[in-house]
């Protein structure tokens, strides 16, 4: 059965930790993020913060954008087509391209379409540092955070879809549908 690519909007509530203590949670925030599968089967995932924070979590507002984008590649679909798991990579591919600035990331996102509604639990932790190339921000690939840094840090998010004007689904139904 072929995938049904989408691209939704989500009420999320992330959480910040330590990179060597995910499981702690120094900040919480309420953000919208947008979240798109593609391909043939599902391959890819992006999962993109807005830095728009959620003032009315009932819809999206419109106008929302990526501002930086974490990208998953699939692990495989679970056996009801309920869920997917992505990986996330630290180095995209020449030919995917993403909106707005690619953050490198250790970690998994997993989508759930349970009862008609689309989620998304993600974990990771960034897996980048900061420059500029040609004037444009870019983020570059480390092997540990740089000894020091106050950006290294762990994330981890739960989101649900809310009804958005730039909402698409590949086969025009609801992206909860699968």
């Amino acid at each position: 059965m072929p995938h049904t690519g989408f691209i939704a909007a989500m009420a999320a509530d992330l959480a910040f930790g330590d990179y060597d203590k995910p499981a702690t949670a120094a900040m919480r925030q309420a953000e919208w993020i947008i979240v798109s599968t593609w391909g043939r089967s599902g391959d890819y995932l992006s999962l993109s913060r807005t830095n728009t924070p959620v003032a009315d979590p009932i819809a999206a507002p419109p106008g929302l954008q990526p501002a930086v984008t974490h990208l998953g590649i699939l692990l495989g679909p679970g056996v009801d087509d309920s869920e997917s798991e992505y990986l996330l990579v630290r180095h995209r591919p020449p030919d995917v391209p993403v909106g707005g600035v690619f953050h490198p990331s250790d970690g998994f996102v997993r989508v759930l379409r349970q009862s008609g509604t689309l989620s998304v639990i993600a974990r990771g932790r960034y897996a980048h540092c900061h420059g500029v190339w040609e004037g444009q921000p870019i983020v570059c690939d480390v092997p540990n955070p740089a000894p020091g840094s106050g950006m290294a840090h762990a994330w981890g998010l739960t989101a649900i879809r809310r009804p958005w004007i730039g909402e698409f689904t590949s086969g025009g139904a609801n992206p909860a549908s699968g």
